[in-house]
């Protein structure tokens, strides 16, 4: 890519010299990029050395650590002054050369190792003077070691080299044009591709660099287990002073005046970003989700308080009682997953809560609202039946509960067999989730709100004995009055008139709503606020006019309003016409739809890990990555061609830029080289070993060669792992290292692995498998490629299956649930389009697929199923009483029975993520919020508006073409909580909503169904 001088960065500045450490395992990589410049100058290159010089001198660092150690073996503590040169990670010092292990340089790649001053990395001449005396003096060096290393790995230090003092800007150009040698000549291994050193480049006619715009330099640090080896001290005391020294290298990058970010003129700026920048960039954002779900749970909770009134004064209490029970649930979920070992991360930590929330809640108001329900119906109507509300509410809403929580129990059940760990153990959390909601909620909540009605109902009995205890003492005085006086009254008198009172008390109580005695004839307040209440609306304890009258009064209006609506043409038709247009957004944002998640998709807009990831991805398509033969069943010894021509075809792709020197081919060179020496194995014509010598020859070659075996990694042997020959050796693993470049975004990724797919599929190779038994090739990819890219190839795939597994689900629960397969056929068609509208609308919305987001679309589906799930249940049931309701007699008591829960759930899931929407990070309200308000949007749309249509429509299509009902999913009494309906001989027993007289008529279907909103929550 080419970057012409004047132009300006996407943030309108002028271009920068960009520093950046980052990678996996602690790799620390630089970029520099000075304004407009060319980077391949001496003066721009001596200026980077300069730098380097101060970051990882052994004497002189600018980043020093001074800190108490405890030493393992002594246990004593010791004041310790750490540099680069003791937390950077070097290759073991090899046999032979372990006094020498000071001078061993730290692993990188740079751009500095084509000239002397590379020479950095043994931090100052005076190591420099000690290799060059082992290397040259004939008197203090070593004769045989020096001859090791000149002949046989081409260390020579790197006075051999030019320096940039004595280059011109055209020679140094030349001199990088090839790439770079590491201090290890002779091994391709230690060889520095030119993609990975220089990036933003030109060439001029002869293929020489005429332009650069930025350099690229790599230091890998140590990792945790090695240093705690290195400096003797325990894990947890490594991983604490490797922390603090990586917070010191962050002031020191901040503190140079000429990397100021505040620069002036053509004075370079430099910005850093540790290694785990992404990974702590997301613990951030997760932990700032643990604060919005505390402050969601308490808006939550104003909005129960506010809406939960009627009947019953202590609802809204219990209604707390159970959003407390529902964020235990999270609490209990992660103490379950421990126990299992089933791994958590960033991704579930970030989604799971939002989760258990929003299926926890929607099934707690469902139970509050049946319960309110059984006490409107008791009010409208004298109940004879003395069965606890409680008892009935769950007999309703129960088959509801168990209906969906199955559905999304199957469904992440199946999900979590997909071999992605991101989205397996989310699945798994979600699967302990439903269990422990439904657990929680069935066997501690009811349970407790049956205890709170058990002391109501003997409270409210309580109080009708003193009421009715004091209008028997206040006729009793009255008839005493009109008789004169108890002066003029027997003892039998007084007698008679008592038992009279109690006999008038008995015979005629005071309806409700009367007048009360002492009340001049006018009814009570309480009594006139319920004439005036609406049939099957909650008894009003507050006055009318205040805010929570009206909320009051607005939810319970919402589902005899679509109900009405949906019985108008026109409202049907701007319901269809709504979801066309919906679905055609969804078939423009799914072509929109892009792959990828970076460090520039979560840092924030102007930061340096945003920054710096803009200018990587504009210059540099650089990556490190590693093939590993993972499969110790297959047979190495006699595929040693066929694995050599795999990783040939496997170089031949335009984005392998180069294939690193791996163990077979030098392996096979060093043998052929000492073949007339000491070697005890010899090469067949065809340049191989013989199969029976394979591994004994890897034993020799790891003894043998000192260096190469460090560099290289030779393959990892073990006699434990056979369990069919024991004793046999088997090849574990060997290493494959590649250099890839042109990798510059998804489509790249997804054609270079398409390739591989190719390659492996051609010589029966697998990627990735995990079976133990796969006796041919098999290699297992590592690094950023395969770690964050590979995901991209399989998302599309997998995405599928993850919504087959639900609609499945979806199908076969609600059809069992409704014994209707047109119920449950219409619910997985609206489920179908519900999931496709949510992924075309984060495509217009600018959200990437990755892992992150499939998770959050996965916990999504378990809110889309909440939705139908109920109001399939309802419309299944159908009015009590009416074994064959048409579809719009169903459609109209199905909204007009669980349209409320339903958008109680919506408000109150809402309100639990609102905090997200006000976020200090982008990401979070691009990826968290705007995908739940999306789906609570379009799950509330097709929920309440489009699944009743779609219902009602084909129920009564249905009928037409059977000649009667389409099913005979009704409810009778003997129901239980998994529900079901009569059977077709009990289905004409089934008598009408009506009194007395409409039984002895004999009717069988009344022409009308009258409809109470909460009664059948």
């Amino acid at each position: 890519m080419e970057c012409c001088e004047g132009e300006t960065a996407p943030d309108g500045s002028a271009w920068e010299d960009y520093y950046f450490l980052a990678g996996g395992d602690h790799n620390f990589i630089h970029t520099t990029h000075p304004p407009g410049n060319d980077v391949l100058t001496r003066e721009f290159l001596l200026k980077h050395h300069k730098f380097m010089i101060d970051l990882s001198s052994q004497y002189y660092s600018a980043v020093t650590l001074n800190t108490v150690v405890t030493d393992k073996t002594s246990g004593e503590k010791k004041a310790r002054a750490y540099t680069m040169r003791d937390f950077c990670d070097k290759i073991e010092a090899p046999e032979g050369m372990e006094d020498y292990n000071a001078i061993i340089p730290c692993t990188r790649m740079s751009i500095l190792d084509c000239f002397y001053e590379g020479s950095f990395d043994f931090t100052d001449q005076t190591a420099i003077t000690i290799m060059y005396l082992i290397l040259n003096d004939p008197e203090t060096g070593d004769p045989d070691l020096s001859k090791l290393l000149n002949e046989t790995y081409g260390i020579t230090g790197y006075e051999d080299l030019p320096s940039l003092h004595d280059l011109t800007d055209m020679e140094i150009k030349e001199t990088v044009t090839n790439g770079c040698k590491g201090w290890v000549r002779n091994l391709d291994a230690m060889s520095w591709p030119n993609p990975g050193l220089v990036g933003g480049t030109s060439y001029d006619e002869n293929n020489i660099y005429d332009h650069g715009s930025a350099i690229l330099t790599s230091v890998l640090l140590s990792n945790t287990k090695t240093l705690s080896k290195r400096l003797n001290i325990d894990y947890e005391e490594a991983q604490r002073v490797l922390q603090e020294y990586k917070n010191l290298l962050t002031e020191f990058m901040y503190s140079r005046e000429e990397y100021s970010e505040d620069r002036g003129g053509d004075d370079t700026s430099i910005w850093y970003i540790k290694d785990d920048a992404l990974a702590t960039l997301l613990e951030d954002i997760s932990e700032t989700n643990v604060y919005s779900v505390l402050i969601g749970l308490g808006i939550m909770a104003f909005y129960t308080i506010l809406t939960m009134v009627g009947d019953v004064p202590w609802l809204e209490w219990c209604s707390l009682i159970g959003l407390l029970i529902v964020f235990l649930t999270q609490f209990v979920t992660y103490c379950v997953m421990g126990l299992l070992k089933i791994s958590t991360n960033v991704t579930t930590n970030s989604v799971l809560p939002f989760l258990a929330l929003g299926l926890g809640v929607d099934d707690m108001f469902l139970i509050l609202r049946a319960f309110q329900g059984e006490v409107i119906k008791n009010r409208v109507k004298r109940r004879t039946n003395k069965t606890p509300y409680l008892a009935l509410a769950i007999e309703e809403a129960g088959r509801s509960m168990s209906m969906t929580s199955i559905s999304n129990f199957f469904a992440f059940v199946f999900a979590s067999t997909i071999p992605v760990l991101a989205v397996s153990s989310f699945c798994q959390a979600c699967v302990i989730v439903i269990v422990l909601n439904y657990f929680y909620l069935i066997f501690m909540f009811a349970p407790m709100l049956g205890w709170f009605e058990r002391y109501w109902m003997r409270e409210k009995k309580s109080k009708r004995a003193v009421r009715r205890a004091s209008q028997i003492l206040a006729t009793e005085e009255e008839m005493i009055k009109l008789a004169g006086g108890k002066e003029g009254l027997s003892a039998e008198g007084l007698a008679a008139i008592k038992t009279m009172a109690q006999t008038t008390a008995m015979e005629d109580p005071s309806p409700r709503g009367s007048p009360r005695a002492g009340s001049g004839g006018k009814p009570s307040p309480r009594a006139q606020n319920r004439r005036g209440s609406a049939l099957g609306s909650p008894r009003s304890t507050f006055d009318e006019g205040t805010l929570r009258h009206r909320v009051t009064q607005a939810l319970f209006g919402v589902g005899e309003n679509i109900a009405a609506l949906l019985q108008k043409k026109s409202g049907k038709v701007i319901a269809i016409a709504t979801k066309i247009f919906i679905l055609f957004l969804a078939v423009i944002g799914s072509t929109k739809l892009e792959y990828g998640l970076s460090i520039s998709d979560v840092a924030e807009s102007g930061t340096p890990e945003y920054k710096f990831a803009e200018m990587y991805q504009n210059y540099f398509s650089f990556y490190t990555a590693t093939l590993n033969t993972g499969n110790f069943y297959a047979d190495f010894g006699g595929r040693q061609q066929e694995l050599m021509d795999l990783v040939d075809e496997i170089g031949a792709s335009k984005y392998t830029y180069l294939v690193q020197g791996w163990y077979l081919p030098t392996m096979l060179e060093f043998i052929k080289n000492n073949s007339t020496k000491n070697c005890p194995y010899h090469l067949t014509d065809d340049g191989l070993l013989r199969e029976e010598d394979y591994l004994d020859a890897i034993d020799w070659w790891s003894k043998e060669d000192l260096l190469g075996t460090v560099v290289v990694q030779p393959p990892y042997m073990s006699k434990e792992w056979d369990q069919f020959e024991e004793g046999k050796k088997r090849q574990v693993m060997g290493q494959i290292g590649l250099y890839m470049s042109e990798l510059h975004g998804p489509a790249d990724f997804n054609e270079m692995f398409e390739y591989f797919e190719k390659v492996f599929e051609k010589s029966g190779t697998t990627l990735n498998t995990d079976d133990p038994t796969y006796d041919k090739l098999s290699l297992i990819g590592t690094g950023v490629p395969f770690t964050y890219f590979e995901q991209y190839m399989i998302i599309d795939e997998y995405g599928l299956r993850l919504g087959g597994y639900a609609i499945a689900a979806v199908f076969v629960i609600v059809s069992m649930f409704s014994r209707n397969l047109t119920v449950g056929i219409s619910t997985s068609i609206v489920v179908a389009t519900t999931m496709f509208e949510l992924v075309g609308l984060l495509g217009l919305g600018g959200i990437k697929m990755s892992a992150l987001p499939v998770v959050t679309m996965l916990s999504c589906i378990g809110i889309i199923v909440e939705f139908v799930g109920h109001i399939a249940n309802s419309f299944a049931v159908g009015p009590e009483g009416t074994a064959w309701a048409n579809g719009e007699d169903r459609m109209v008591f199905c909204l007009e029975t669980v349209a409320l829960p339903i958008i109680d759930g919506s408000i109150s899931t809402l309100l639990g993520i609102v905090m997200l929407g006000a976020s200090k990070f982008a990401f979070v309200r691009k990826y968290f919020f705007l995908p739940y308000v999306i789906i609570v949007a379009l799950g509330g749309f097709n929920g309440l508006v489009v699944l009743p249509l779609t219902l009602s429509l084909s129920w009564d299509a249905m009928s037409k073409l059977t000649g009667r009902g389409a099913g005979r999913g009704d409810r009778t009494d003997s129901q239980n909580l998994l529900g079901g309906g009569p059977s077709p001989k009990k289905a004409a027993q089934v008598q009408p909503i009506g009194g007395d007289e409409e039984q002895k008529q004999g009717q069988t279907s009344p022409p009308s169904v009258p409809h109470l909103p909460l009664a059948d929550l």
